[in-house]
């Protein structure tokens, strides 16, 4: 089924269920929204607002159904950081594809420090990375940086051994992924 065709049959569906007269103009900003989602995310969260929501869902929420909520965002995030971590380390530079990521190890003191922490302080080490991604989030920060630079790479830079730097890591991308 066409993704247009199918957005706008859970919307009736949906509108349905909720007693909601969908307009023209609604239902061309909804699809002008959830265009650039894949089908089958938008067939996920549309099959579990048909569960849960109890209003008709306003764009947000639908949104949110699709790539998790704050919450789910920052454990997400958390869980690649910690993978990675215990994986690779502080000598390995990581492309974790999620600029938020980045930014909230920068801002927690860098990616050796995390790498460096022992786990009885691992614990409050994430609860700030969450705080700060959530933070990051909430003000639709725009980075573009996605990689951490890890020991071997910043050193070989440094001595100007530019033909020495090891491939980076990708976590996130589709080409290779480490398990959450």
């Amino acid at each position: 089924m066409e993704k247009s065709k199918m957005i706008l049959e859970y919307l009736s569906t949906l509108a349905e269920i909720h007693n909601k007269k969908l307009s023209e103009m609604i239902t061309t900003v909804y699809l002008n929204i959830f265009e650039k989602y894949e089908y089958k995310q938008l067939e996920s969260a549309f099959d579990s607002l048909l569960k849960t929501a109890k209003f008709f869902p306003k764009p947000v929420e639908i949104i949110e159904a699709i790539v998790g909520g704050k919450e789910d965002r920052s454990l997400t995030a958390w869980s690649k950081v910690i993978s990675a971590v215990k994986k690779y380390g502080s000598y390995t530079s990581i492309d974790f594809s999620d600029p938020l990521i980045v930014r909230a190890i920068t801002l927690i003191g860098g990616w050796s420090l995390i790498c460096g922490t022992n786990s009885s302080e691992m614990v409050w080490t994430q609860k700030e990375f969450e705080r700060i991604y959530k933070n990051l989030i909430a003000s639709r920060f725009s980075g573009k940086d996605t990689v951490v630079i890890g020991h071997i790479e910043a050193s070989n830079r440094l001595n100007n051994y530019l033909d020495s730097i090891p491939a980076t890591i990708k976590i996130g991308h589709e080409a290779k992924q480490i398990e959450s």
